[in-house]
């Protein structure tokens, strides 16, 4: 079968987002194309499986997406994820089926998963995820030794740069590692980082702090921090391999921020994965990465975002009680990280996680650059994330 490449892809996508005007719409659009395009009843397979594919549908929950009706052969009928059906009709309906999975940002084409012969496990290793190369081949580090190897993976594997896979290595062919994972950790002090140094920037004192107009009563966070005192401000050492501090326009972020807006998701996501692989303590590319998946797939923008959190506390210690201001600008990135982790936890639905993030945010930037304290009451009354916030 002739696959569709990249740019016929992405076209694809555009084709079938046209008149979509929101989040539910996009994945509603694709509802109607993959059931409109798909046969139907056809065989197809999950996790190995042969099925009987009847259908695809949207209920409104955007962080399960489309949905594929199948009957299994216990003669039960499921709802699962349309992304994780392996489609066996092949033409026009195998490619639009492409065209959803590479807008989920997974290979357009899954690997044939039926009936895989059970290699023999020459060892169990563990690896550091640092950039995808070409798919399906991941750039690691082998822990045990520091050694940079290539890594390929059977089946679907998705993993943030940061964290450490267990591998069951079965085959070593041509440079590359072959092997099934066998789970993914996120260990930050296993990953054997120099914490980005912190430099001390003065005092604060919350008597000089803007706290509104007189007679305003003050919201809970504001009364806390009143009554605890002056703390101490610092900036976070910010890490972007390859920037050159006297040339604005070399910016690898920038770069990639740019490649985003112009719709070349694929370009951005090659600078950030290159940034991480040069340098895992580069927090704005943890959060850019967490920002490509945010509208579409919170569950793996989640797992970009706490890498840069977790690096980022590697600096702060366990007690750590001063303040990292928005307005010294190296602070930014280890802000968007916990920005971006605290939003994906309230989507995901994780209250009391996602209070205790925006809480800390608070404490940490009483100026509250990223309008945390719009949100608390939502969260804090357990009120589902609406796209409109």
């Amino acid at each position: 079968m002739k696959k569709l490449t990249r740019p016929r892809l992405e076209l694809a996508v555009g084709a079938v987002l046209a008149n979509a005007g929101s989040d539910y719409d996009e994945h509603a659009a694709f509802a109607r194309v993959l059931d409109q395009n798909i046969p139907k009843p056809s065989t197809a397979l999950l996790a190995g499986t042969e099925v009987q594919l009847h259908g695809f549908g949207f209920d409104g929950n955007v962080n399960r997406g489309v949905t594929a009706k199948i009957t299994a052969a216990n003669g039960k009928t499921y709802r699962v994820a349309a992304a994780d059906v392996e489609l066996t009709c092949g033409g026009s309906g195998a490619d639009y089926h492409a065209v959803y999975r590479h807008w989920l940002g997974l290979p357009a084409y899954a690997q044939s998963s039926r009936a895989p012969a059970k290699a023999k496990t020459l060892e169990t290793a563990d690896f550091l995820f640092l950039a995808l190369q070409n798919a399906p081949k991941l750039t690691c580090l082998r822990l045990a030794t520091g050694e940079r190897v290539f890594l390929r993976l059977s089946g679907t594997a998705v993993a943030a740069p940061g964290e450490i896979l267990t591998v069951d290595v079965e085959a070593i062919k041509d440079g590359v590692i072959h092997g099934r994972l066998r789970n993914v950790r996120l260990d930050a002090r296993a990953l054997g980082l120099t914490p980005l140094a912190l430099n001390e920037a003065g005092m604060w004192d919350p008597q000089d702090h803007y706290w509104g107009e007189d007679g305003d009563v003050p919201e809970k966070w504001e009364k806390a921090q009143q009554l605890w005192g002056p703390r101490p401000e610092f900036e976070m050492e910010q890490v972007i391999p390859g920037a050159d501090p006297d040339n604005f326009d070399s910016d690898p972020i920038i770069e990639a921020a740019d490649a985003t807006a112009a719709g070349r998701l694929g370009l951005a996501m090659r600078i950030l994965f290159d940034l991480c692989a040069a340098d895992l303590r580069c927090l704005d590319a943890h959060a850019h990465l967490g920002n490509l998946w945010f509208q579409h797939r919170p569950a793996l923008a989640i797992r970009h975002y706490e890498v840069g959190v977790r690096i980022g506390e590697l600096s702060l210690g366990e007690n750590f009680n001063g303040l990292l201001p928005w307005g010294m600008i190296d602070n930014r990135p280890f802000l968007r990280c916990l920005n971006g982790y605290g939003l994906c936890l309230w989507r995901l639905e994780r209250f009391d996680e996602a209070a205790q993030v925006f809480d800390r945010m608070l404490w940490l930037n009483p100026t509250d650059n990223q309008g945390v304290r719009f949100i608390i009451d939502e969260v804090a009354g357990k009120r589902p994330w609406r796209d409109e916030e």
